[in-house]
């Protein structure tokens, strides 16, 4: 589902935005400039040129634009330019990094034109400071999850909070899956420990049918493997309660491809494997998704080669469980990206077949296997937060 507006255009050439900004907060070289337009499809930090200057409230400077579309001023395109400050909130010995939004433009006159340079002046405003969430994280518990991503090679690397806008819908199925902006970023680093940062505020700037929810990131490192594996969970902000934000429901467990152990990197599986798995320890999954990839390793170099859904294939459908399968979406691997109102966590393993490639040189093409367990909003069970 996409939140552009239907007859967008595509550019074909290089595009620059060129603005005029003025009533900036006091710019700090850690000041970030976001692009956000829901009609053209677009949400970008901006690098202008020439940059602005440390202390400086206005400057002009120009962009690229990035985004899947022109925005046209005749349409009713709405182009936001807000500033993201960062501050250093703090538990105990933890020190957080939390970007939030200072100061906001709404530009209802921007028409971006194919291959040239669109002129425009965003006078800043003050972002009401009227969203609150509440941070009490026990990343212990995230951390412990670790032996699920991988029997032993699994370490935690990174955690991150996030107030994230989608337009129109934050729900399941229903959340647009091609845009989505930051209204607060919290990232934890590589602090394990449990942490309570209090209720933070975050500036709430965009039009009404912009809606919002929280995730959840943690990255998991993989040692010795070609995947990173990640928890994301993602809860409609109306449905966040008050309590500690905790696992909801924790990876599938025991990952088989032919009832051979998916971590052990098992070969000669052949082109239709049987794939199964058990249900997570906590919480129970509405539904599964396989993701499979396909990557090819050249004198230790290797690239993402092709990827596909299992319901893209329905004549090759070979999933199969004693669970029930949904797999609604495909990502990126690596790709920071999930469902609206579900909770997933992916753990990852791989399969591989040799070959031999021309001229004697030896490749190995293996199908990296991530494998998530889903809630649904609908369907879970009370949230324990």
């Amino acid at each position: 589902m996409s939140s552009a507006r239907r007859d967008l255009v595509a550019g074909t050439a290089p595009t620059n935005i060129a603005l005029n900004v003025t009533d900036l907060e006091a710019w700090d070289t850690s000041d970030r400039l976001q692009v956000t337009s829901s009609q053209a499809l677009t949400n970008y930090r901006a690098f202008f040129s020439p940059a602005p200057m440390a202390g400086v409230t206005s400057f002009n400077g120009t962009a690229p634009w990035f985004g899947d579309g022109l925005g046209d001023a005749s349409k009713g395109d709405v182009v936001f330019v807000h500033q993201r400050v960062k501050s250093t909130p703090v538990s105990g010995t933890s020190t957080a990094s939390l970007m939030t939004t200072a100061k906001f433009a709404r530009l209802t006159d921007v028409t971006i034109i194919d291959g040239g340079t669109a002129n425009a002046s965003a006078q800043m405003t003050a972002a009401p400071q009227s969203g609150a969430m509440a941070i009490a994280l026990r990343s212990s518990q995230f951390a412990a999850l670790a032996p699920d991503v991988h029997p032993t090679l699994a370490t935690v690397e990174d955690g991150q909070v996030i107030v994230l806008s989608v337009p129109h819908s934050a729900n399941y199925p229903d959340m647009p899956s091609t845009l989505v902006t930051s209204l607060a970023t919290l990232d934890v680093l590589t602090d394990p420990s449990d942490v309570d940062y209090g209720t933070i505020r975050y500036g709430q700037f965009l039009d009404p049918f912009w809606k919002e929810f929280r995730r959840v990131f943690f990255l998991f490192n993989v040692a010795n493997s070609f995947a990173t594996a990640t928890f994301q969970s993602d809860v409609p902000m109306s449905a966040v309660g008050a309590g500690a934000i905790t696992p909801v429901v924790s990876p599938p467990k025991s990952p088989l491809v032919n009832g051979m152990d998916a971590f052990s990197f098992p070969s000669g599986v052949g082109s239709q494997p049987t794939i199964s798995w058990s249900p997570p320890v906590i919480g129970t999954a509405s539904s599964y998704v396989v993701e499979i990839f396909a990557m090819t390793l050249d004198l230790q170099r290797y690239q993402r080669r092709s990827r596909w859904r299992d319901d893209a294939r329905p004549q090759r459908h070979f999933v199969q469980g004693p669970h029930r399968h949904l797999a609604s979406r495909h990502s990126v691997l690596g790709e920071n990206h999930g469902e609206a109102g579900a909770l997933g966590h992916r753990g990852c393993g791989a399969v591989q077949d040799w070959d031999s490639a021309p001229h004697g040189t030896v490749r190995g093409r293996i199908h990296t296997v991530t494998f998530r367990s889903r809630v649904s909003r609908l369907e879970r069970p009370p949230l324990v937060q």
